[in-house]
């Protein structure tokens, strides 16, 4: 170790590797003033970055040696170590404010901007943030309409705060700021029910639509105390609009599915037209809702369950399903019956639909159902138009004055559309379940806590009436969204005129707000072209996330919540990199182009390489030409692995999976938080052994122990793995209970808190249910690297992680 004084690093006799300290200091001043700007470039920094130097040892002095060039002197400055935030930090923000960001210091100039490969954006959880109740009313900026908060500036003797947004000057009687990240607001109260539409396939196998009305009554007993109204529409090849007013005659309205009708035609057919600009009052709900609340409703309610049965199709061709004109209805129903109605319309259903509008396949078994294979080459006949008229019932529930979501709750082993009609839950907030019957387990606890009440008597998941603003200060812009929502469209200053995702616009409108939705909200920084200017850029920017929601018990909500981001005036790029954020938006990114046709899914595997290449290539410590020099700082360190699990994930695979279950996968993930996002791209593995406490293993094929339970937690499965060994003792009639029983607690655990509830699935070592952890390792012991050891090796064309990392780091260091 080498200790120089000040002086020392001017004398022209102190030599390393044949340069002088003294010309050491004076390039690294040099290099100094060009990267990061003369703002910071004090001596004292310097003399501690060639402090740093001589207390390195010779790794940097053979680099210097007889080279001195400022690729290495650049190289050198990314590796002093300096203060940069970790993942305990990323995770403390997250509970303090409910966001991650991708990249925490904003660049100021282009070229920072392009080195960010991965976009600058936020993952924002409105329920995750830890919130200040607070009692009085919300104070907006007059200029930007930024709401107060802590990073505002208070002049109690000019009576005045300044807005940290705009920086506009505002006349009024604060006494002090609000303290905290987040603030809660109760902004006024709704007296409106909130309606709900039970949309149900008649086509059912009986024993499917028992289990059913099961559970549509359990649940409208779980309602009888809350201020919610019922109505219910069947279908098969006809459109049947339960009349529930009175209880000694079965009246229903019939629509026919082969016949197309207009929103006006069905309203004039249910003779509710115009209702909508009625005001609210307990006698303008229409009398095919009834409300939960009444006695004497509710059995009406439960005698029109109890009295569906269900339609005998001829098995010569496919059941007739009118599933479109049923949404249709439902739609048209709960819109036409007052003003700033809230309600939610649920389709259960077990195939596809055949018949009119909305038909996804044609009635003849003949004609299969469209693949993957018949997208890409455009022979999906029926899949453009159906896409766009559920896109158009959509964008209908989402207007000014009224809010209504669409859930799906799709049961069967065949596809059944969820692809064409993804847009009828992601647009409004809905939920999408895909299920293989509604007798599971993942049907019934997923349905029930999804009508979970809180204490109070108040739907925790069913909030309706939603919307998310975005606010942002000068020089920082709102890129888009991509997550559960429909954008609205506006001339905001906040507005960036280079969308990503749903752009051009800084608001997102949703008809269902619950605790398990995330947005992806993605930003721009206006920069400067050269280094030189960035003088004129501010050392820290603003972003306020503004949520409005209504309860079920009527109560309005405003939850606020302002971040306050450094720029790289302040600090450098890396050091507040979250490489975990930065995953999950850059896929969302991704599964939105692919869901636009703006990408084919042929080419994720190399997209994502390219991005992880140009991402390390900017942000590394390595020689070109020489890969064993290659080093990433602790903030990126993760990211090529994480980028593995991504290109093998289900959310990006589509082979051997049909579109229907791809939909799925992506439409959870796009509304998942960063933890469940970041497990269905890289699944927790766990290892149980006789007497030894549950251990964490890599998620690789070398951790499959026959001696051994593994737990693996990929989200949408959780999957006990039993070792040979194991499987072996247990069926010679030993008991295996000591190492089986704590995997199983901890699975069920697991499944208690999860919304959907994942498909749980024990599997002996060698058994086809194995398949579920096998295709989620990473095969290190494959055909071309196995070891001979006690492991079998994986029959695979799959590279491994480390294969795939070198593989990188290869064309990275490349001249």
């Amino acid at each position: 170790m080498v200790n120089l004084a000040k002086r020392d690093l001017y004398s022209e006799t102190v030599k390393f590797g044949g340069m002088t300290i003294c010309s050491i200091f004076k390039r690294l001043l040099f290099f100094h003033s060009i990267e990061i700007g003369e703002y910071s470039a004090s001596t004292e920094a310097i003399i501690c970055s060639v402090s740093y130097i001589l207390n390195s040892g010779t790794r940097w002095i053979g680099q210097l040696d007889g080279v001195g060039t400022m690729k290495n002197l650049r190289m050198f400055w990314k590796s002093v170590p300096q203060a940069s935030l970790n993942c305990e930090d990323f995770y403390s923000l997250e509970d303090a404010t409910g966001t991650r960001f991708s990249w925490n210091t904003i660049p100021v100039t282009r070229g920072e901007a392009e080195n960010c490969t991965i976009p600058l954006g936020a993952l924002y959880s409105p329920f995750t943030a830890e919130v200040q109740r607070s009692d009085v009313a919300p104070i907006e900026c007059k200029g930007c309409r930024f709401i107060i908060n802590e990073h505002c500036t208070l002049d109690l003797a000019a009576n005045v705060w300044t807005c940290c947004g705009c920086g506009m000057r505002n006349s009024g009687r604060v006494t002090t700021l609000p303290t905290g990240a987040s603030q809660h607001y109760i902004v006024g109260s709704d007296p409106t029910p909130t309606l709900l539409v039970f949309v149900i396939d008649l086509h059912m196998a009986p024993e499917e639509l028992t289990v059913l009305k099961e559970q549509i009554l359990t649940t409208i007993k779980t309602l009888s105390h809350t201020n919610t109204f019922a109505s219910f529409v069947l279908f098969d090849s006809e459109v049947k609009v339960c009349d529930p007013s009175n209880i000694l005659m079965d009246r229903r309205i019939i629509l026919h599915g082969s016949e197309s009708y207009s929103t006006s035609k069905i309203a004039e057919t249910l003779n509710v037209k115009d209702f909508k600009n009625r005001p609210y009052n307990q006698h303008t709900v229409t009398h095919y809702f009834s409300p939960l609340y009444d006695p004497s409703s509710a059995s009406r309610i439960e005698h029109i369950i109890e009295g569906i049965k269900p339609t005998i199709s001829v098995q010569k061709h496919r059941a007739l399903r009118s599933t479109g004109l049923a949404i249709q209805t439902a739609t048209v129903l709960a819109s036409e019956t007052y003003k700033t109605q809230r309600s939610h319309i649920f389709l259960f259903t077990t195939g596809p639909p055949t018949l009119g509008q909305g038909a996804v396949v044609g009635k003849d078994k003949s004609e299969s159902i469209r693949s993957y294979s018949d997208i890409r080459r455009g022979k999906a006949k029926l899949s453009y138009g159906t896409k766009n008229f559920y896109d158009d019932i959509a964008k209908e529930c989402i207007q000014d004055g009224s809010s209504r979501s669409i859930s799906l709750f799709i049961s069967g082993y065949d596809q059944v559309g969820l692809y064409e009609m993804r847009s009828l839950s992601e647009k409004t907030g809905g939920v999408s379940l895909l299920v293989d019957s509604f007798s599971m387990n993942i049907f019934k606890r997923s349905f029930e806590r999804l009508f979970e009440l809180d204490t109070d008597g108040v739907l925790v998941h069913l909030n309706t009436s939603a919307n998310v603003t975005v606010k942002t200060s000068k020089y920082l812009e709102v890129a888009g969204f991509i997550g559960p929502g429909t954008t609205k469209k506006g001339n905001d200053e906040s507005v960036s005129d280079h969308p990503i995702g749903y752009g051009l616009g800084n608001k997102v409108q949703l008809g269902l707000l619950a605790p398990f939705h995330t947005f992806g909200v993605y930003f721009r920084s206006r920069t400067v072209a050269y280094g030189s200017r960035r003088r004129s850029m501010p050392h820290y920017m603003y972003a306020q996330f503004q949520t409005r929601y209504t309860a079920s018990n009527g109560v309005c909500h405003l939850k606020v919540v302002t971040v306050k981001k450094s720029t790289t005036n302040e600090e450098k790029m890396d050091q507040s990199f979250d490489q975990e954020a930065a995953t999950v938006l850059l896929a969302r990114k991704i599964i939105f182009d692919i869901t636009h046709d703006k990408m084919d899914h042929e080419k994720i595997s190399s997209t994502l390489e390219k991005t992880l290449r140009k991402l390390l290539r900017n942000f590394a410590i390595y020689i070109p030409d020489e890969p064993n020099t290659f080093t990433l700082h602790q903030n990126f360190q993760l990211i090529p692995q994480f980028f593995y699990n991504l290109i093998k994930s289900p959310m990006m695979m589509n082979f051997n999976t049909t579109p229907d279950e791809s939909a799925y996968y992506t439409s959870i993930f796009t509304r998942s938080d960063t933890p469940d996002s970041l497990l269905m791209i890289q699944p927790h593995l766990t290892a149980y052994k006789p007497g030894i406490e549950p251990y964490p293993v890599l998620l690789d094929t070398a951790s499959l122990d026959p001696s051994a339970v593994l737990l693996m937690d990929s989200f949408f499965h959780v999957v006990i793995h039993i070792g040979m060994n194991l499987a072996i003792q247990r069926d010679s009639g030993s008991s295996i209970d000591d190492t089986l029983q704590p995997a199983i607690a901890e699975a069920a655990d697991l499944c208690s808190t999860r919304f959907p509830l994942p498909r749980y699935v024990v599997a002996d070592e060698g058994s086809s249910q194995a398949r579920f952890l096998k295709s989620r390792l990473n095969p290190s012991e494959n055909d071309g690297s196995a070891s001979g050891g006690e492991h079998k090796a994986v029959h695979t064309e799959d590279v491994t992680v480390g294969q795939f990392y070198k593989r990188i780091v290869a064309s990275v260091v490349k001249k």
